[in-house]
């Protein structure tokens, strides 16, 4: 076996660098960890500067305005990542989150589309009364600042993310925005893990492209407060440092007098736009290093002031160098300004053209007609969002990167968790696979619409989140042949995609036979993968059904929902109901999925114990969260559906522990490095992870209480979620005389030991194992309904995909990753990105692969290790660490 294993500190190379990457893909070079004791540290200096105000206000006094002060316009300018990354008001707003104890309300609409006049409001009122009360008196200025912080943190404590301070109402905000809408340092934001989608146009988000999303917003009102920010800006700087003292003119006179000057400017800016007919974003920028080379002038002479302090000599011509450096700033800040104004107009404000609605059947001809970008722009409809990303992302990958609502299932083109319609731009997307083709029709929607995991953007186009269901249905699939023999009645046990799939496949080639499905579930057909979002999440199960509401009528297939079955007899061909009611079949499918395995502890079973397989698990664990105020949860299991069912606690605000009895976590589906850095993600955002432990006892009678681990850890505890793993839900099978091992043995027919008996989904087992995963159950109810349709189809076992959702950072893998002798492994590890590739292939063949932090790269290499794609004319791109050549073969 030979390796390339590169584990390097820099991105690998790239045609070109992404124009307006979000934070997520921001090299990071310094830890996460590392950043939160720097706030501590900020904190504590902050508290620090409002006793020292107190006691020694003139101390204090000078402190704050002769030093701290005059740093903050040049960090907001140079650096302004690093300065959100380190402020206090911002740890303060921040520190109920990463503690579990916020309440992450979505802010009220009033706020969310004023809060920024709030902000302007307050920075106008802390200016004005710097002359003539808090330059001076240090009490009171320890009491601003004191309520200031408390402020910040009670928005921290009420609202989501950044919205109820920092992105809203601070006021140190709309100077931020303007000046740092071109920052020469970027620092990737450290509070945000994961991104909560709280804040149009965020800025921590997307730093080089907000401040000009926010002036060509399609809502006048939003660019609105950000022009007159700007605009009346220098005025107040020129007003504050011009004017006579108020103690010679009076109060009210100055107020009057500053407000006149903040006026003045306004107005000019308003003439030079109207005259000039330059862009707002422009004019606003001139206005902007005006201000900033305003305030240096005066802060040159301070600053010279506080060195002569320090070291006892003449300072006084240090103001000059400090002017001229401050005009240099503003001038190269310009120039980039302009010139980031210009690229983002060029790639993002691009008219829409004509919708376009075109069929499958006309995609591949037209991906030779298609304009192919670099660099494609998604527009949203009707949000108005227009989304850069880069060619190879899918529009999944894109409309998750921004926060927009869109729901996310298997990723793989399967389960129809994600349709979107294409109205413009068909031409510029990969062509339809047969997976997504037979999932558009299972969901019965017309031509126009794709699924969003699937559609791979070569170009631009414009989406609705909502797909289109008007027009006729999209044409079924081609019949190869009529049956081979009457099917008569099919009864299938279980409503999930396995018995569904098997319904979907008949009826589509026969349209005769007649067709029953038994659900012990309330729900027809919904998205099992989504349900840790019903645990946060506040719209329960909409958006999480994959049928739409008249498709068991439409295909005349007699569901029964909410409805047991009691035994099933397979010599007499007969299923009994629970209530008492009975079912006649030619055929049986057994599709009854898999039980959550309960553990063995002592307690379980008290209320506040659970384990999470149905929607309505998901929905009690959300409602005793609430019923109990729930602050702290350990979830055991570190597998897939462990992590999510965590991840979903910590978004809920829950304080959570992940407890793994193995050394890592994910051994089945990641290798040693991908579990490490998974672990130190999860750790990161606040989700504690302990291995090698596991629980020996809950404590409690009417409710949990405690609980108490392997290593002797006594802890207390409000939840407990059991997410050890699955067991084939085999019972009614074993009771009905099937061959029952673990699960219902199969053939590779699926048939089982019974005649016209078939199993497929997470109950069935082939050659000693059951899968357990959506694509495994879609293609085993493909060769069910083959073999009753009289075809010949064989199910071959195959290492299906793994792909973690839903946790904040994309973890997958596809084939094997255990490399044989013979393979070559490429790896690449890039630390400050916090990436990581793992590549195995076979005489030149792709045939495994483990990515993790690479989100565009994870559909195409499901598909290249599918195909077993030839990758040799990339391989030299990937030995060099270039994971992107991905997305780049086949094109």
């Amino acid at each position: 076996m030979t390796a390339v294993d590169l584990k390097l500190g820099k991105r690998p190379p790239v045609d070109e660098e992404r124009p307006f990457p979000p934070y997520v893909e921001l090299p990071r070079t310094v830890p996460r960890r590392a950043w939160h004791y720097v706030r501590l540290v900020s904190v504590a200096a902050y508290l620090g500067l409002v006793v020292l105000l107190v006691a020694e206000p003139e101390d204090g006094l000078y402190l704050l305005w002769n030093v701290v002060v005059p740093l903050l316009p040049v960090m907001f300018f140079v650096a302004p990542g690093v300065w959100r990354n380190i402020c206090p008001l911002a740890a303060a707003n921040q520190m109920p989150r990463s503690i579990g104890r916020s309440r992450a309300l979505k802010t009220p609409t009033w706020l969310a589309e004023r809060g920024h006049f709030v902000a302007i409001t307050a920075f106008l009122l802390a200016v004005a009364l710097r002359r003539t009360v808090l330059n001076t008196d240090g009490r009171v200025t320890a009491i601003v600042l004191a309520a200031t912080i408390t402020v910040a943190l009670v928005g921290g404590l009420t609202y989501r993310g950044k919205s109820g301070w920092c992105s809203s109402i601070c006021p140190l905000l709309p100077v931020q925005r303007l000046y740092g809408q071109t920052p020469f340092v970027t620092s990737p934001n450290s509070h945000c893990e994961p991104c909560v989608g709280c804040t149009k146009n965020c800025y921590d988000f997307n730093p080089p492209v907000a401040y000009q999303a926010d002036m060509t917003d399609a809502n006048p009102d939003w660019g609105a407060s950000r022009r007159v920010f700007a605009g009346l800006f220098p005025g107040l700087v020129l007003g504050y440092n011009l004017l006579p003292s108020p103690d010679a003119s009076g109060d009210g006179t100055y107020y009057l007098r500053l407000a006149a000057c903040a006026a003045a400017s306004a107005g000019i800016f308003l003439a030079v736009q109207g005259l000039t007919r330059l862009t707002w974003a422009k004019v606003a920028a001139l206005w902007g290093a005006t201000a900033f080379v305003s305030f240096y002038w005066f802060a040159g002479t301070t600053i010279a002031g506080v060195a002569y302090d320090a070291t006892g000599a003449d300072m006084a011509l240090l103001r000059w160098p400090l002017r001229a450096v401050a005009l240099a700033l503003a001038v190269a800040w310009l120039v980039r300004t302009f010139a980031l104004e210009l690229r983002f107009k060029q790639i993002v404000a691009a008219p829409v053209t004509t919708a376009l609605r075109i069929g499958a059947d006309r995609l591949q001809g037209l991906q030779d007609e298609a304009e192919h970008s670099e660099n494609p722009c998604v527009r949203v409809e009707p949000e108005g969002r227009e989304l850069v990303s880069k060619a190879g992302s899918t529009i999944l990958d894109v409309v998750e990167a921004a926060g927009l609502p869109i729901e996310a299932g298997c990723r793989m083109g399967m389960c129809g968790a994600d349709p979107v319609a294409i109205r413009a731009g068909a031409a510029n997307l990969d062509p339809m696979t047969p997976d997504e083709a037979a999932t558009l029709r299972r969901l019965g929607l017309p031509d126009g619409n794709r699924l969003a995991c699937q559609a791979v953007l070569r170009g631009d186009c414009t989406v609705a989140l909502k797909p289109d269901r008007t027009g006729p249905p999209a044409a079924p699939a081609p019949r190869t042949s009529a049956p081979a023999r009457s099917i008569g009645k099919v009864v299938i046990l279980g409503g999930g995609i396995a018995g569904v799939s098997v319904a979907e496949r008949l009826r589509e080639a026969d349209v005769d036979c007649e067709i029953a499905l038994v659900n012990r579930e309330p729900h027809h057909l919904y998205n099992r993968m989504g349900i840790s979002r019903v645990i946060y999440g506040r719209s329960a199960m909409a958006g999480l059904y994959l049928l739409p509401d008249d498709w068991f009528e439409t295909n005349r297939v007699d569901s029964w929902l909410n409805t047991l079955v009691s035994s099933v007899d397979t010599e007499d061909g007969v299923v009994r109901m629970a209530t008492g009611e009975v079912i006649e079949f030619d055929h049986l499918v057994f599709a009854t999925g898999a039980r959550p395995i309960v553990p063995d502890v002592p307690g379980f079973g008290v209320p506040g114990t659970f384990v999470l397989r149905e929607a309505s698990d998901a929905a009690e664990i959300r409602a005793h969260a609430q019923r109990t105020g729930a602050r702290r949860a350990f979830v055991g299991g570190g597998g897939l559906l462990g992590l999510e069912a965590a991840y979903s606690l910590h978004k809920l605000g829950i304080s959570t522990t992940v407890l793994e009895r193995g050394e890592r976590l994910l051994a089945r589906g990641a290798d040693e490095t991908a579990s490490q850095m998974l672990t130190d993600f999860l750790t990161g955002t606040g989700i504690e992870v302990r291995l090698g432990v596991s629980v020996e006892k809950l404590a409690g009678t009417e409710t949990l209480e405690g609980l108490r681990l392997s290593d002797g850890t006594v802890a207390t505890t409000d939840l407990f979620l059991c997410a050890i793993g699955v067991a084939p839900d085999a019972d009614l099978a074993r009771a009905a005389g099937l061959e029952v091992n673990r699960g219902i043995v199969v053939d590779e027919q699926m048939r089982t030991s019974s005649p016209n008996v078939y199993a497929c989904g997470d109950v069935a087992e082939f050659e000693g194992r059951s899968w357990g995963l959506w694509p495994t159950a879609v293609r085993q109810a493909e060769v069910v309904a083959a073999q009753l349709l009289g075809e010949h189809q064989a199910f071959t076992q195959e290492v299906p995909p793994m792909v973690l959702k839903g946790v904040g950072v994309a973890l997958a893998s596809a084939g094997r990753i255990d490399p044989e002798a013979t393979d070559e492994v490429v790896v690449h590890q890039d630390l400050a990105a916090g990436t990581y590739a793992k590549l195995v292939v076979d005489d030149g063949q792709l045939v495994g692969g483990l990515l993790f932090g690479h989100t565009r790269e994870v559909p195409h290499l499901q598909r290249l290790v599918g195909d077993r794609a030839d990758v040799t004319t990339i391989l030299a791109d990937l030995r060099a660490g270039d994971v992107e050549a991905l997305t780049r073969l086949g094109r």
